[in-house]
């Protein structure tokens, strides 16, 4: 009885690992169409037709530099920007030293019109300077010759005509004469006419730059002293 066991255990052990066999193929096929493997498999394109005719696509680091490097010799993009950059301001620099030499031009004409100016004004001054230094002499001369005259006259004489004079013209004369000839004309003057003539000597002697020129005849004293 113990043999018959001892054999039919080999023949179960083998019976059961086929029925596990079984059941492990089953497992699998339902496996792959639950997931769709197997159709894929099948439906994906044979190896053989991807490798008869392979592709040589160039290499990207190649196209891109030939695109972006210019030619030899050629300046690029940033370099021809800044090339136009300074052309642009070197016609303006030009524009500018061009108007400045435009200005100095003028301001030089300008210059020499008012030095020319200024010349002609002189030479006009000196002219005038001239002529009024001419009329001054001739002045001069006639009033030194009606001081001569007026000494040469009696005191009531050149009394009576000093009456009658204009106060400017009367300060002028007596301030050139001789105190000596001056005195006894202005004693036979009227009184009110030889107290102003004689206030007026004395403030014209007061000041400095109304003095008397060398030679003249200082204030006479008012008469009746």
């Amino acid at each position: 009885m113990s043999k018959v066991r001892l054999r039919l255990l080999p023949a179960a052990a083998i019976g059961l690992a086929l029925l596990l066999g079984l059941k492990a193929v089953g497992l699998g096929e339902e496996f792959s169409a639950m997931f769709g493997a197997g159709p894929a498999r099948a439906e994906a394109p044979p190896k053989a037709e991807a490798t008869d005719h392979p592709a040589t696509p160039a290499p990207a680091h190649d196209a891109a530099p030939a695109a972006a490097c210019p030619p030899a010799g050629e300046p690029t993009a940033s370099e021809a920007d800044v090339l136009e950059s300074l052309a642009q301001r070197r016609e303006q620099l030009d524009a500018r030293e061009r108007e400045i030499d435009m200005r100095e031009k003028t301001l030089g004409a300008a210059e020499k019109r008012v030095e020319e100016r200024i010349a002609e004004l002189k030479t006009i001054q000196g002219n005038v300077e001239a002529l009024f230094g001419k009329r001054d002499a001739q002045q001069e001369k006639q009033l030194s010759d009606l001081v001569k005259m007026y000494e040469t006259m009696k005191p009531a004489n050149a009394a009576a005509i000093f009456d009658t004079l204009d106060q400017a013209v009367l300060i002028d004369v007596i301030r050139r004469m001789k105190p000596a000839k001056a005195s006894p004309v202005l004693a036979a003057m009227k009184p009110e006419r030889a107290r102003d003539v004689t206030v007026e000597l004395a403030r014209l002697e007061a000041l400095p730059d109304q003095a008397a020129p060398a030679g003249s005849a200082a204030p006479a004293a008012p008469p009746g002293g």
